[in-house]
């Protein structure tokens, strides 16, 4: 991430980092070549975080948290299987949710975030909305991050 300007633009990569076959890497690397082939600033944290962490994840989520702090887009390579998304999109999240807060606003501001797999993405909604309903949940009130997920990439396209 070394320095860079203000006009630069850091994307911060959200995949998967345990479990992931070689053609799974392969694919996330392809994507962080692309984005800074054309000159992006890319947190990757397969290749920039130090996944052996003592304090058993703690360390893996503050550095994430900086590090979409300090991005202006946050990628999303979606996997229903990783359990950092959760986390990953919760701090997306809340840092959105800051950068709309006028107290928070000249301080924070919002990031835009893009889904590079929307496809995964709209299969997982359609199967967490069939078992929702299954279990008698009215679709208008069915939820999940996966939903969070969207909503927040549909919110944040104009950015």
């Amino acid at each position: 991430t070394g320095s860079f300007k203000e006009n630069d633009m850091r994307i911060f990569l959200v995949c998967k980092t345990w479990g992931v076959t070689e053609e799974e890497i392969a694919v996330q690397r392809a994507y962080v070549e692309f984005l800074e082939n054309r000159g992006d600033i890319v947190y990757w944290p397969r290749r920039d975080t130090k996944q052996n962490d003592p304090e058993h994840g703690t360390e893996i989520c503050r550095t994430a948290f900086w590090h979409i702090l300090w991005a202006k887009e946050v990628h999303f390579i979606f996997d229903p299987t990783s359990q950092g998304f959760v986390a990953d999109i919760m701090l997306t999240f809340a840092l959105n949710e800051l950068g709309t807060s006028l107290p928070f606003r000249r301080l924070i501001k919002r990031r835009r975030v893009i889904i590079v797999n929307p496809e995964v993405v709209d299969r997982m909604i359609e199967e967490e909305m069939e078992e929702q309903i299954s279990q008698g949940m009215d679709p208008l009130f069915a939820k999940s991050y996966t939903m969070v997920l969207k909503n927040l990439a549909e919110e944040t396209a104009h950015l």
